[in-house]
């Protein structure tokens, strides 16, 4: 089973007193598969993962499931600080259901290429889904070497790709050329989904899918069908709603959302809504990119 398409980093929807919403998560599964996206990515980056309980990550997972019904696959976020925690959270994952896991190198703590790998090697044989790696320095300060990519690429079968996230095409390069042909470069920076494309990646986990699937769906399509000239259209138009997006994604995009009339609630404290400034500037953005 190989990772591929565009897989949205699913957004968690709260209620104004910031509990998990499961029936806008329910209609946001929905929109997110009618429009043709090829998986869903829950509890990621814009999906507030850092804000979650684990019985919040778990009822996720479950309602992913339950929506998917097979129709898409279903993409888990597993990431922890320990490795204790990601095998917990990845078998809370296996248990609802889930087709792969995706586990973020841990954030805090500074580890070194041997740390990382002992990391993975222990969350591939500890849960047994197809493993999904993540690199995304500029937030964790850890990154996944190449050499240790393919190292974990060669001695775990389910160790099936990685979610590259560190905006360096050179570096998503290098993994497609020291790991083994099965590998798959997933990339995570929305504004670099054609270039991966050209290069040999299999697909995207993006976050502004949430709010523009279409643009997403439409860069995949067409470049599969060979109109390298429409994709590249649509990815100069997901470029203005990627760039729109001020730290973190999560609230940026609610506020995406809300605009386009489908509230996903505030963002978990300490993170707030954006200024009324920033959600005409938000607005702008979307109109120009024709998602508004």
């Amino acid at each position: 089973m190989r990772p591929e398409g565009i897989i949205p980093a699913v957004l968690t929807p709260f209620t104004e007193s910031e509990e998990l919403d499961e029936e806008a998560l329910r209609q946001l599964l929905e929109r997110l598969i009618g429009r043709g996206v090829h998986g869903v990515f829950l509890v990621g980056t814009a999906g507030e993962f850092y804000a979650l309980s684990r019985d919040e990550k778990r009822r996720v997972f479950e309602i992913a499931v339950e929506v998917a019904r097979g129709r898409v696959r279903v993409y888990a976020g597993t990431a922890a600080e320990t490795t204790r925690e990601a095998i917990k959270l990845g078998e809370l994952a296996r248990q609802a259901g889930a087709d792969f896991i995706s586990v973020l190198t841990p954030w805090f703590a500074k580890l070194s290429q041997e740390q990382l790998y002992q990391h993975y090697r222990a969350i591939a044989r500890e849960v047994g889904l197809p493993l999904l790696l993540y690199s995304n320095p500029e937030r964790t300060g850890n990154a996944i070497e190449t050499g240790t990519a393919a190292r974990l690429a060669g001695e775990h079968e389910n160790v099936v790709g990685i979610k590259d996230s560190t905006g360096n095409l050179t570096q998503a390069l290098d993994y497609l050329a020291h790991c083994p042909p099965s590998f798959s470069l997933i990339m995570g920076r929305d504004t670099l989904i054609l270039a991966a494309l050209l290069q040999g990646a299999t697909g995207a986990i993006a976050a502004t899918a949430n709010v523009a699937p279409d643009l997403c769906v439409g860069i995949y399509e067409d470049f599969k069908a060979g109109r390298l000239e429409d994709a590249l259209e649509k990815q100069r138009r997901l470029h203005l709603v990627r760039t729109a997006i001020v730290g973190n994604p999560a609230a940026t995009l609610k506020a995406m959302a809300e605009v386009q009339g489908n509230p996903l609630g505030p963002p978990r404290a300490p993170l707030t809504r954006p200024s009324k400034e920033e959600v005409a500037r938000i607005m702008q953005t979307l109109q120009r990119a024709g998602v508004a």
